[in-house]
C-alpha cells in the first residue's frame, strides 16, 4: 500500500507473502505472479496521500524505486497499480507517474498494468494505455454502497462501456474485470 506522501510503500504481511510465493513456485511453477499496489488505508481510499505523492517528482521516484526493489527481490513478473479516488487535479500527475514507472520497469522485463474505472471521464484512458502493458477495466460498481441501489453492472451499462473503450483503445491492451459480489442496501 502507498502509505506515505513521500512515496513510501508498505508491504502487507511479508511472511504470508513468502509462504504464498513458495507455494506458487512449488505447485504452479511458471505462473506469472503480479504484485498489486493501492492507496487503500484504514478502510478507505486515501486521496490526500496519493495526491501528495503524485504531485512531487522525488516522491514519485521514491515510490518507483521501492516498487522496482520489491519486484527484483521477490522475482515477480510485474506490478498492477490500483490507485483509486484520484482527485481530478491529480489526473495528469497519475499519467506522469505511470509513464515514469513504465519507462523504468518495462525495459527490465516487468509487466506494468493499471486498474482503472470503466466509466470515469476524469481518467485519460487512452494516455494511460500508452504507459501500461494492460489496463484492467473495473467494469463493476455501476451502483455501489455510496449511491442508489441497483445492479453492480447491468448488461447495457457493461456493454456500452466496453464498446466505447474498445473504440478508443486497442482491445489487446484491455483486460475486463468482473465483480463477483453484492451489496446489501438499506432502505
Amino acid at each position: 500500500h502507498l502509505t506515505g506522501t513521500d512515496g513510501t510503500i508498505e508491504r502487507d504481511d511479508p511472511n504470508k507473502q513468502r509462504m504464498v510465493l513458495d507455494y506458487l513456485r512449488t505447485h504452479r511453477a511458471g505462473s506469472k505472479v503480479i504484485a498489486l499496489i493501492n492507496n487503500f488505508t484504514d478502510f478507505r481510499w486515501d486521496s490526500a496521500t496519493l495526491r501528495a505523492m503524485l504531485g512531487n517528482a522525488s516522491n514519485r521516484s521514491r515510490a518507483i524505486e521501492q516498487i522496482e526493489v520489491y519486484l527484483q527481490e521477490t522475482k515477480l513478473s510485474g506490478i498492477n497499480i490500483d490507485f483509486e479516488s484520484v482527485p481530478k487535479k491529480s489526473q495528469r500527475d497519475l499519467v506522469l507517474f505511470m509513464r515514469e514507472l513504465y519507462t523504468k520497469l518495462h525495459p527490465l522485463g516487468f509487466e506494468v498494468s493499471q486498474s482503472v474505472p470503466i466509466d470515469d471521464a476524469d481518467y485519460d484512458l487512452p494516455a494511460l494505455a500508452t504507459t501500461n502493458d494492460y489496463l484492467l477495466l473495473m467494469s463493476y460498481d455501476e451502483h455501489a454502497s455510496d449511491n442508489e441501489a441497483g445492479p453492480i453492472a447491468s448488461q447495457e451499462w457493461f456493454s456500452q462501456n466496453i464498446k466505447a473503450l474498445a473504440s478508443k483503445i486497442s482491445p489487446s491492451k484491455l483486460v475486463v474485470g468482473i465483480g463477483n459480489y453484492g451489496y446489501d442496501w438499506r432502505q
